[in-house]
């Protein structure tokens, strides 16, 4: 009997290190499902902060393709503020 007492106290004792550690596990693991579902938030943040940078981006370059297109249709071209006074 007293061997069947000590089995079970054996037993009692492996169960809850086992339940302790499942209880842990299961606490990094919900630990971890949090960070993740952070970090998928802020890469779409930062997706959708990159998209809209790339279009203004893009509307800055078309912008100052037509400035500097203007420029050169000014510094080619025989405007009046290229032309000499009639008194020359």
């Amino acid at each position: 009997m007293k061997r069947s007492v000590t089995k079970m106290y054996k037993i009692a004792s492996v169960n809850q290190r086992f339940c302790a550690k499942a209880v842990h596990m299961d606490e990094k693991l919900t630990e971890i499902e949090m960070t993740l579902a952070h970090q998928e938030q802020t890469i779409q943040e930062l997706s959708d902060i990159v998209t809209s940078q790339w279009k203004e981006i893009e509307t800055l370059k078309r912008r100052l393709d037509k400035t500097l297109a203007k420029i050169e249709q000014l510094e080619e071209g025989d405007t009046p503020a290229n032309q000499k006074p009639p008194h020359y």
